[in-house]
């Protein structure tokens, strides 16, 4: 995530389950402050910390997700990472699979990046306020 300020949201959490809601509250937050769509904004993020606290740290590991939002010109920008073991093929996955195709589905832009070092996810969400984009 590029901006010129500082970030709006800056957050690091545990890779537990209560920071699915600590994170979702955070950015909707944020973007009901900048006059975004607070529902969509917080439901993709809560796929991404989910998919973090799922699948990020097997076996146990311990580990944290970075949740930042800034809002620029072009939209709002969230980013959620991960240092766990990376994105990887799992037919024993716990999850039904829906996570990615709904983040895709609610941000305007959104990619995935992954190796055995972590996961990143980028989204950007186009925003109106009061029928105008926000700028």
């Amino acid at each position: 995530m590029q901006h010129d300020g500082g970030a709006d949201l800056d957050l690091t959490l545990p890779s537990e389950p209560a920071s699915v809601a600590v994170a979702r509250r955070a950015v909707e937050r944020v973007a009901a402050e900048h006059g975004y769509t607070a529902g969509d904004v917080g439901l993709a993020v809560t796929e991404a910390v989910t998919n973090a606290v799922l699948h990020a740290y097997p076996e146990g590991r311990l580990g944290t997700i970075r949740v930042l939002a800034h809002a620029a010109p072009d939209g709002l920008e969230v980013e959620v990472t991960d240092n766990g073991s990376g994105m990887r093929l799992n037919s024993t996955s716990r999850g039904l699979g829906v996570g990615i195709a709904l983040i895709t589905r609610l941000a305007d832009d959104a990619s995935f990046s992954s190796s055995e070092h972590g996961t990143r996810v980028r989204m950007t969400f186009a925003g109106t306020t009061q029928g105008t984009p926000v700028s």
